[in-house]
């Protein structure tokens, strides 16, 4: 019970937009900023970020010594399209390097990103840090084998150590595979060769990570090539990363690279591990991304919430679906019934943490509903007969 009088004091104070309050006074910074990408997209974001960023630089550096700085800071800026008053585009185009840019002249309210801040520090607070399991699994087929039909499977992926590196970097808390009994994590590596979102969503969420990311790598080769006078080993790679909830099997993040081609002036199994990094670099950098925006975006903005009622009668299903359509906020409801199970998927503008102060309110004539367990966007709960 402390735990949701908390989590509603929460709520009341994030319930308002982001923006001040009216009789506030506007702290507005005009600034000009160049944005670099790959696509013109990807530019524009990148500009929005920096944007953000220079804009709100004496708050961002103010804060710089508080706990989970990073992880705040980064959050805030991948929110930036939320945060920007107003911009516009001034120039874009390739730059020299083949990549694009987009040059902005955006408008920053200095107390909308004060705001912004203080709410992401209060989640942390209540919640802790998030907590990803990573498992990329490799396979190097060297065809320069006397059995070239031979492929190496490995689970010590260089692609995976960066992008630990990168989430750790970014304050997010890790679990440590090195911790974890040799069986599970045979079961992991396994889960991931097979693509068994499944069994991954039950043993992340045993080993107490809110967030799982997957990966598939394959390196073929490789051909000799000479650049410069220094021996090159080409290997064709694919890369597939994919990012999940824990508690819902829903998608984060999902993309591939297919048939790059990465040199490495190493030889053998260690080149291909390298190529595959080379190529996987930038989905490791719109994976990171992606896991911001979906973490904050749900935490303090809603997204999907999963209700799952144990004990329930068909009609009992029904009365609570149309109490559920019928909460404020409430966009859309799927349900999914199993007697004596149901499931219903809500797409919501309340956080779980809000949603569940809204649930626990329902009333209905002949049975009642007792609140079991609540997490970061799922909601467990059971029938009592009210007889």
């Amino acid at each position: 019970m402390k735990r949701y009088v908390l989590a509603l004091m929460i709520v009341l104070m994030m319930a308002a937009p982001f923006a001040p309050a009216d009789d506030a006074k506007e702290d507005l910074n005009t600034v000009t900023v160049k944005g670099l990408g790959t696509d013109e997209q990807s530019a524009l974001d990148d500009g929005l970020r920096k944007a953000v960023e220079q804009g709100g630089k004496l708050k961002l550096y103010a804060e710089s010594k508080t706990e989970n700085y990073e992880l705040i800071h980064d959050t805030i800026l991948s929110q930036a399209t939320g945060l920007i008053k107003e911009y516009k585009v001034l120039k874009k185009g390739e730059d020299d390097l083949g990549g694009y840019f987009v040059e902005i002249e955006a408008v920053i309210d200095r107390q909308v990103v004060d705001a912004t801040w203080g709410q992401v520090e209060i989640l942390l607070r209540q919640l802790g840090r998030p907590k990803i399991l990573v498992s990329i699994v490799e396979r190097i087929h060297d065809t320069t084998r006397a059995d070239k039909r031979v492929e190496q499977v490995d689970a010590d992926s260089l692609l995976g150590n960066m992008i630990e590196k990168l989430l750790v970097d970014k304050g997010f808390a890790l679990v440590d595979k090195g911790q974890i009994e040799q069986l599970k994590q045979d079961q992991i590596r396994q889960a991931t060769l097979d693509n068994d979102t499944a069994a991954l969503k039950r043993l992340a969420t045993e080993l107490g990570a809110q967030m799982y990311i997957v990966g598939n790598a394959r390196a073929s080769g490789p051909q000799l090539t000479d650049a410069y006078g220094t021996t090159l080993y080409m290997w064709e790679t694919d890369v597939t990363l994919k990012a999940f909830w824990s508690e819902t099997a829903a998608i984060l993040f999902a993309e591939n690279k297919v048939g790059d081609r990465s040199g490495s002036r190493t030889q053998g199994p260690p080149g291909a591990k390298k190529a595959i990094e080379k190529s996987g670099q930038d989905l490791a950098k719109k994976c990171l991304q992606a896991i911001l925006q979906k973490w904050s975006r749900q935490a303090t903005s809603g997204g999907q919430v999963v209700v799952t009622v144990n004990n329930l009668a068909f009609k009992q299903m029904l009365a609570i679906q149309k109490k559920l359509e019928a909460i404020d906020g409430v966009k859309e409801v799927h349900r999914q019934w199993n007697k004596p199970v149901a499931k219903f998927e809500i797409k919501t503008t309340d956080t779980a943490e809000k949603f569940v102060e809204k649930f626990a309110e329902l009333e209905f004539d002949d049975f009642a509903l007792e609140i079991e367990d609540q997490k970061f966007n799922t909601i467990t709960a059971s029938v009592e007969s009210g007889e």
